[in-house]
């Protein structure tokens, strides 16, 4: 229902705004764990965006979420070796390919792109916020926005390449 809808959102924001004091002990502690509960979080943030938002997806989104992190705190912590090839320019590609498929009339394949994006992310965001803590925020809410867009129904396929166009602009600057 639209109240739960409101009531996910606002808890999500509650999470966020704890995550954000919160974030650096854990990324300091497992950066696989990082990458795990930064991409999951993703995930939330765009079913609950998406127009209209899909709740069953915001509801499972949110317990994979929570296991993640209930995981970590029980100490069952399965450290993944960080993808060292992740780079920045590879993560553009990925947004290049997205950006191509969205323009050959193919949305749910170019969300599958973003979601790639997503999980690389955590691997390169560093290098990001080192050069700009502006662009990395800016490029955490494209993100999310850009994947949403594309899940949305109908899919707004011409502002989620505009944002694409906008995050590898501003990327490769």
């Amino acid at each position: 229902s639209t109240n739960q809808l409101s009531q996910a959102k606002s808890c999500y924001q509650q999470f966020m705004s704890e995550w954000t004091k919160n974030e650096i002990l854990i990324r300091t502690d497992s950066a696989a764990v990082y990458g795990q509960v930064e991409t999951k979080l993703s995930l939330v943030r765009i079913y609950v965006q998406a127009d209209p938002a899909d709740q069953t997806k915001v509801i499972q989104a949110m317990q994979e979420l929570i296991k993640t992190l209930q995981d970590y705190i029980n100490g069952n912590v399965h450290e993944t070796a960080s993808n060292s090839k992740d780079s920045l320019a590879s993560v553009l590609q990925i947004l290049k390919k997205a950006d191509n498929l969205i323009s050959q009339g193919q949305p749910s394949q170019a969300a599958e792109q973003m979601q790639l994006f997503i999980q690389k992310w955590p691997n390169v965001e560093g290098i990001v916020q080192v050069k700009s803590p502006d662009l990395y925020t800016t490029i955490e809410n494209q993100m999310a926005a850009v994947s949403s867009d594309l899940i949305s129904n109908p899919p707004q396929t011409k502002k989620a390449s505009q944002e694409i166009h906008e995050m590898i602009t501003s990327l490769e600057a």
